[in-house]
């Protein structure tokens, strides 16, 4: 499994997140055994929804229900936009314990797949007892830089998956190649999630094809 994480990059504002995803969806198309996903950002979820056929991932949700809740993505507005799931706890848009627990509740209920982010092995097993869909392992000090979390810290992948019990392990920050993607497998996560690598790349598919042909 291979999630991109669009952010909100200038590469993919407005009417660039879906060209972006058009051109990352026809490279996946070598690749069917993988499953993929992209998370644009939020003002441009439906849209790309509508115009590609591969899965969408909210880069997050709120605590929030239908009713007065102004300014609130609420995970059942995101399942109506188009998204099959949703991000929580990135080290980017972190979450107390108890409003991820309440949220995953409520994005599920909705018919939301979830995704949790945890920057630790224990905090792996911590949320591994909410029972998400997914757990992404993602050390914060590496997001964004050049350095693979799969080069700098392969035992505790390991480590990480022990920890996730029977929930599958994604893993992030750092992940640019198809070396990444294999090393992972090879310590038991299911894929990875990728944002700057792809995103801002020259050539964004280039890369993606190079990451799809790791597993």
């Amino acid at each position: 499994m291979l999630l991109i994480n669009f952010k909100t990059y200038p590469q993919v504002l407005g009417p660039k997140a879906l060209k972006l995803a058009q051109k990352l969806e026809a490279a996946a198309k070598t690749f069917p055994d993988v499953e993929t996903g992209f998370a644009p950002p939020d003002f441009e979820l439906a849209k790309v929804a509508d115009g590609i056929d591969s899965s969408i991932w909210a880069q997050h949700t709120d605590l929030a229900e239908e009713g007065q809740f102004t300014g609130f993505l609420a995970p059942k507005d995101a399942k109506e936009a188009g998204a099959m799931g949703t991000f929580l706890n990135h080290s980017e848009h972190p979450l107390t314990k108890e409003v991820i627990k309440e949220t995953l509740e409520l994005a599920k209920g909705g018919g939301l797949k979830v995704l949790i982010f945890a920057a630790s092995p224990q905090k792996v097993a911590e949320f591994r007892k909410f029972n998400p869909d997914y757990i992404a392992y993602e050390p914060a000090e590496l997001i964004g830089g050049d350095t693979s979390v799969t080069s700098a810290k392969p035992e505790i992948i390991s480590q990480a998956v022990k920890e996730s019990g029977n929930i599958p392990l994604l893993v992030g920050a750092g992940v640019h190649g198809r070396e990444d993607i294999s090393t992972a497998l090879s310590l038991g996560a299911v894929g990875a999630v990728v944002s700057s690598a792809v995103v801002k790349a020259e050539k964004p598919e280039t890369v993606f094809s190079n990451l799809l042909s790791g597993f």
